[in-house]
């Protein structure tokens, strides 16, 4: 398995999320399913650390993506 760290910055906050993958994926892949995810609804769900956050498509601004393993 591999772990990405994900940020969305939003209007007026950061998020973080940690998602796991199998170790055929890469960033871009990961990308491709967060888009998808954007597009296709309103608003998702992230799991952080602390807690679950919904957010609402319409303000991120930027997702960053961090392979842990590299």
């Amino acid at each position: 398995m591999k772990e990405f760290n994900v940020s969305y910055t939003l209007d007026a906050d950061i998020k973080f999320e940690k998602i796991k993958k199998e170790t055929s994926f890469r960033k871009e892949d990961v990308l491709k399913e967060l888009f998808k995810k954007v597009e296709r609804y309103k608003y998702f769900i992230i799991k952080s650390e602390n807690k679950n956050h919904i957010i609402r498509t319409s303000k991120i601004r930027y997702i960053r993506i961090l392979d842990k393993n590299e």
